[in-house]
């Protein structure tokens, strides 16, 4: 049995014996896409989530199919382990407001718990609950920076850092070695297009982690300043990423140019 992978402008066959490895990057749709992923497996083909060490994961367990967490992809790929890594991208700006909103829910306190820092964990989570948006973005906390600090080429880059080269090699990186990457305002053609390079129908997940739809935007110059910069280097990766995603669909659609479609575009799905 083979998968499809992207190589070179076209779509390759790949073996199928090698185990998915999805990075799981903070509030990109990653709960509901990665209960999506679930569906395709059996539990006991599951690997214990990413807690920050890799020994409590069993990577040598042949009966290890998918493997998952909040893993840099630079880690991923320095234990040395064959996968094919799948991630979901989504727009800076919404994502950065997603994870305030996040820290701000009380049910997700008990997240701080299996934080490797915990005390400032929690301290990120009293912050983002008693504060602005704009205190938010200006808090010198460790945790609330680390999580919003151009998180998404954190953890496609080749050394976990931000900055232009580490732009460019998480590009890179993204292009080249992921198996797939999905964009969460594309989220049905996404799902679509993993379908048809697994040659196996993936579903809505049944579980949606979804909150309230409300405006929340920086408002003073300070705010406005420190969310362009933590938005900075994310804003390149997700636009090349939308543009490599557009070309994928494009090639899909004409190797499958049978209906039905759904619309290419911004597909409606929950503020995740």
């Amino acid at each position: 049995m083979t998968i499809k992978k992207f190589e070179q402008g076209r779509f390759v066959l790949k073996r199928a014996d090698l185990p998915l490895v999805f990075i799981h990057i903070n509030k990109t749709a990653g709960t509901s896409f990665g209960n999506s992923l679930f569906s395709l497996f059996k539990d006991e083909n599951i690997s214990r989530p990413y807690r920050g060490d890799f020994s409590t994961m069993n990577l040598h367990d042949p009966n290890n199919r998918l493997f998952h967490g909040h893993m840099l992809s630079s880690r991923w790929l320095a234990n040395g382990i064959p996968g094919h890594m799948i991630c979901m991208l989504r727009n800076p700006l919404d994502r950065v407001i997603s994870q305030y909103k996040s820290f701000r829910e009380i049910k997700n306190a008990a997240d701080a718990a299996l934080w490797v820092d915990n005390k400032n964990g929690k301290e990120a989570l009293k912050i983002a609950r008693t504060s602005s948006f704009d205190e938010f973005l200006l808090s010198d906390n460790q945790q609330i920076m680390g999580h919003i600090d151009n998180l998404q080429v954190q953890f496609l880059s080749k050394d976990g850092g931000r900055g232009y080269s580490s732009t460019k090699s998480a590009i890179e990186i993204l292009e080249n070695n992921f198996f797939f990457f999905g964009i969460t305002e594309y989220y049905q053609n996404s799902l679509r297009l993993l379908s048809w390079q697994l040659g196996r129908r993936i579903e809505h997940g049944k579980h949606l982690n979804a909150s309230p739809v409300d405006i929340i935007e920086a408002k003073s110059d300070a705010a406005k300043a420190a969310l362009n910069s933590y938005i900075f280097w994310d804003n390149f990766l997700y636009e090349a990423a939308c543009e490599i995603f557009r070309d994928r669909m494009k090639e899909f659609e004409f190797l499958n140019p049978e209906p039905p479609y759904d619309t290419f575009g911004l597909d409606p799905v929950p503020d995740l």
